[in-house]
């Protein structure tokens, strides 16, 4: 077997999204990948404990959050404290002023950052 190993991994390079009391926040690669959009739409799939963050859609019947980011794109937010507090009882946890990050997956063809809220990263 033959492997191809990539030695400069930039961890500030890695799709992720954060989770903290008030709402998400996601780093510069995560908004590079989503094409920075003004407003998402989020929704749960309660069954496979998965969070999906997407551009918004005209479909008034589905909530809009505005994505915040400065003008360099540094990063965003979401404030979605609501949401939080669905995620906290979905994965029997609680979210405070420290930050959990969680690996997120984007899929180009449907426009969708999927998060698996069953792994964590671990921060140290």
């Amino acid at each position: 077997m033959e492997y191809n190993f990539d030695f400069i991994i930039n961890p500030k390079k890695i799709v992720k999204l954060s989770i903290m009391c008030l709402g998400f926040q996601f780093n510069r690669e995560t908004l590079k990948v989503m094409g920075y959009p003004e407003r998402v739409n989020i929704g749960l799939d309660y069954t496979n404990k998965a969070l999906c963050i997407r551009p918004a859609t005209a479909d008034k019947n589905i909530k809009q959050y505005l994505l915040w980011k400065p003008k360099d794109h540094r990063f965003g937010k979401i404030n979605c404290g609501g949401i939080v507090n669905e995620i906290a009882r979905l994965i029997d946890t609680t979210f405070g002023i420290r930050v959990k990050q969680f690996k997120a997956v984007y899929d180009e063809k449907s426009r969708e950052l999927i998060v698996d809220l069953t792994k964590e990263l671990k921060c140290k």
